[in-house]
């Protein structure tokens, strides 16, 4: 800690009561993406790494080592640190190129890409993504080294006066997954995130721009965890500054929002500026974050393993629990569908979610609710819904089953 001692002290005790809730517990929460659980999480601190990156704000392992960046105003320089120390043991300086702000770091099996993609005032025309061949890194030794470039633009980004860290087209996240690279903005706005993606080839292209999410917080950084096929984003709330993980998985090609998620959040390292995450093995790695005024630039240890592994295990328990459900068009009326529930009192809680193609909670649909001994019937009214396929989500006692529907609604 830097100074602002009796502020941390001020704010650990004004969390007192919340940060007493061990890890292994959790509380359902509910907001306009859905009913998730929250889990709580505190990370290991590793090391304080060197003031030389004291604005570390990308991160991947390669090579035996990470490999972090600092972001804007500074030089343009890859560092290699030691992953016990956290010391800088060598540095990579891209020739020709300009740090306007890099914010993010992705690697492939055999390319780095170096993300100068953050835009805190929102009035950046063209970004840029540096991709750095790994066959040409000595294994030790400083050196200057070409990089091939990718120039960008979104396709909705429209000119606009935005005071600084209020745009909606910030970006710090960037990972590589198969042939595309995958942005995710920052958007100082309303706290979501938006999903773009990139071909890998050098060149000068517009952004596809594929989903929305509301991730209710700033995201910082992202990673892709291939052997669970996992996108992992990481952030900070606005204003309070709690970091948080978001883990998504069990989706299907790049549709990363339409699968399960889980929210991990880190009230315990309040205002801490999380800004890169990688993964060394599973889902074993580090976080890094930058210097602020109550804390030094660090590199903390996670191991998020036990976590998925419990919900998983939640997961299953559902799949083998399947509830009795029924559901059918009612006669001779187009939008409207009766879904049936037999065996399932006592009921304590039923959750309905009606998701459509792009994994998001669609609203403008009303239900009735008809109940007996045997059964509980629900009519949903989907006039309003515009045609296409959508998934319903029942949850009842903890239990989820999704059914299909395909919706002839209004055009």
């Amino acid at each position: 800690m830097k100074y602002g001692f009796l502020i941390f002290w001020g704010l650990f005790l004004g969390f007192k009561s919340l940060l007493s809730i061990p890890v292994s517990d959790s509380i359902p929460v509910g907001n306009d993406t859905g009913v998730h659980t929250m889990i709580f999480y505190k990370p290991k601190v590793q090391a304080i790494l060197p003031k030389e990156v004291d604005e570390t704000s990308g991160l991947i392992f390669w090579d035996n080592s990470l490999w972090t960046l600092n972001d804007s105003g500074n030089k343009p320089v890859l560092y290699r640190l030691d992953s016990i120390t956290g010391k800088v043991i060598q540095r990579i300086q891209i020739k020709g190129a300009v740090n306007h702000d890099w914010e993010a770091l992705t690697q492939d099996k055999d390319h780095i890409y170096i993300g100068d993609v953050g835009d805190n005032f929102g009035k950046r025309k063209s970004l840029t993504i540096y991709i750095l061949k790994k066959s040409l890194i000595p294994h030790q030794g400083d050196v200057a080294l070409p990089a091939r470039e990718i120039h960008f633009t979104y396709p909705d980004k429209r000119p606009e006066k935005v005071k600084r860290l209020q745009n909606d087209f910030d970006c710090e996240s960037l990972v590589s997954i198969d042939d595309s690279l995958y942005l995710f903005s920052k958007d100082w706005g309303n706290q979501h995130t938006r999903c773009y993606r990139l071909p890998k080839t050098p060149g000068t292209y517009t952004a596809q721009h594929l989903f929305d999410f509301n991730s209710n917080g700033l995201i910082t950084a992202a990673t892709f965890e291939k052997k669970d096929n996992m996108l992992v984003l990481l952030g900070y709330t606005k204003g309070d500054w709690i970091p948080f993980i978001w883990l998504f998985y069990d989706f299907r090609g790049h549709e990363f929002f339409a699968g399960k998620r889980i929210r991990i959040d880190m009230p315990q390292i309040i205002a801490t500026q999380t800004e890169a995450i990688t993964f060394t093995h599973g889902l074993n790695g580090y976080i890094s974050s930058e210097g602020n005024k109550l804390f030094y630039q660090s590199l903390d240890r996670i191991d998020l393993q036990p976590i998925y592994q419990r919900n998983l295990k939640r997961d299953q328990k559902v799949l083998n629990r399947k509830l009795k459900l029924e559901i059918h068009q009612v006669k001779d009326k187009d939008n409207v569908w009766e879904l049936s529930m037999s065996d399932v009192l006592p009921v304590n809680d039923v959750h309905l979610t009606i998701v459509g193609s792009n994994g998001k909670p669609v609203k403008g649909y009303t239900t009735q609710v008809i109940r007996d001994r045997k059964q509980i019937k629900i009519l949903l009214l989907l006039q309003n819904l515009k045609s296409g396929e959508y998934i319903l989500q029942v949850k009842m006692n903890g239990v989820q089953q999704d059914l299909p529907l395909n919706v002839k609604g209004k055009e």
